[in-house]
């Protein structure tokens, strides 16, 4: 049974150092660095991203609501939003830029689904922040 990959363009291939279990060479493309550099700036973001996440959780109302604690003071509202757009655009950064050169070559893949993906959920954390800032807008917590 043979694949075809039709029109797309995209041909995968193992290399077989890969599929012997040995480490594959590293590829080098005009402009860009190893793919190892982008496997560790990958995990760099990631770790980083999960460290910013725990705060992020602590602030937020239903995990406190959930572990029965309350962790309020002024400017928590600011520095929840503060955090949560660092993740977005640190850690997102990859997929940010990805999907422009996926949507640039007409060949939307992953990094388009994942960009989008993480768009929407910030959008989404965004419009649930303006809409409970009007309640709790005279706590002294939230922006004007």
């Amino acid at each position: 049974m043979g694949h075809d990959h039709g029109e797309s363009g995209r041909h995968y291939e193992t290399h077989p150092e890969e599929a012997a279990g040995q480490k594959p060479p590293e590829t080098r493309r005009p402009g860009h660095g190893t793919h190892r550099h982008a496997l560790e700036d990958f995990r760099r973001r990631f770790v980083v991203s999960t460290i910013l996440t725990i705060p992020i959780l602590l602030l937020s109302e239903p995990v406190q609501e959930l572990l029965g604690i309350v962790i309020r003071f002024p400017g928590s509202d600011y520095l929840l939003l503060a955090l949560a757009t660092a993740v977005y655009l640190y850690g997102g950064r990859p997929f940010l830029t990805g999907i422009v050169s996926e949507l640039r070559a007409r060949m939307p893949g992953m990094m388009t689904l994942i960009a989008v993906a993480i768009t929407v959920a910030t959008y989404t954390v965004r419009r649930s922040f303006s809409a409970s800032s009007g309640e709790r807008g005279s706590s002294g917590n939230s922006p004007p």
